[in-house]
Formats: C-alpha cells, sequence, structure tokens
C-alpha cells in the first residue's frame, strides 16, 4: 500500500469483507490482519487492479508475479467487475466498495454463482449466513 492506497484485485474487495483472521500460512494471515486493520480505521482509498495487489504480496500462491491458480481469480475478479459494475483503476473509498458490494453479498445464488470454486466459498458462505442471521436478530 502506497500513499493511502491499496490495490485490490476485484475478488479480494469481496475477500477482505469475509476475513475472519484466516489464511494459507502465518505470514499470510498477519498480512491480512493488517490490512484489515487499515481499512477498518478508515481512510484508505481503493484501487481495483489486475494481476497481483497488495493482498497477494504475502501470499505463497504468488510465484513469479503470477497466482498459481491465475485462470481461476481471473474469471472470479472479471464475474465481480461484472456484477459489481465497477472497472479496473476505479477508485473508491473501503466504505464505497461496502455499500456497492452490499446488495451483490445479500444475494446466496449470486454469491455461490461467483465465488462457488474458490477454496474458501464455504468458509465465507457460513460467515455471510451467520451476519445475515445477526442483521435480522438485531432488527427484531
Amino acid at each position: 500500500m502506497q500513499n493511502g492506497i491499496l490495490r485490490l484485485r476485484p475478488h479480494h474487495m469481496i475477500c477482505l469483507q469475509h476475513y475472519a483472521g484466516r489464511g494459507y500460512d502465518d505470514a499470510f494471515a498477519a498480512h491480512m490482519d493488517g490490512i484489515a486493520r487499515r481499512l477498518g480505521a478508515g481512510g484508505i482509498l481503493v484501487e481495483l487492479t489486475d494481476g497481483d495487489d497488495d493482498v497477494c504480496a504475502k501470499c505463497p500462491n504468488l510465484v513469479g508475479g503470477l497466482c498459481l491458480s491465475q485462470e481461476k481469480v481471473d474469471r472470479l475478479d472479471a464475474r465481480w467487475l461484472e456484477a459489481s459494475g465497477l472497472r479496473i483503476g476505479d477508485r473508491l473509498s473501503w466504505e464505497e466498495v461496502c455499500r456497492v458490494t452490499a446488495p451483490l453479498l445479500a444475494s446466496p445464488a449470486l454469491f455461490r454463482r461467483i465465488c462457488g470454486e474458490c477454496v474458501w466459498f464455504s468458509f465465507c458462505a457460513r460467515l455471510r449466513r451467520a451476519a445475515v442471521r445477526q442483521e435480522s436478530d438485531g432488527e427484531a
């Protein structure tokens, strides 16, 4: 992250909303913890990018600037861009990212269609269901 700008692949804007202290290894999880803390503090501008981003920096699946699952993550990125109407190069606050993606995440069918092939899908889907239940309980 440079100059208060966090470079994110489109699918990482979703991953970070579901992040709960787990990762591929301890270095990756610690790196994600730091990113999540910075986002939570506010004032961060997100720039959507293709290729490796600030999340990828500590990922053990990044080899020579490419993800070992490059084709899959490219598909995830394309699907999230299409669903959100955002484009590579767009810059927006983290709060705007969450506002734009909230209605998309509210649809279990859409979430499954876009992220269903991800190795983390089951974990994220459980978090999503728990958040929806908590929101529903808070409205009662």
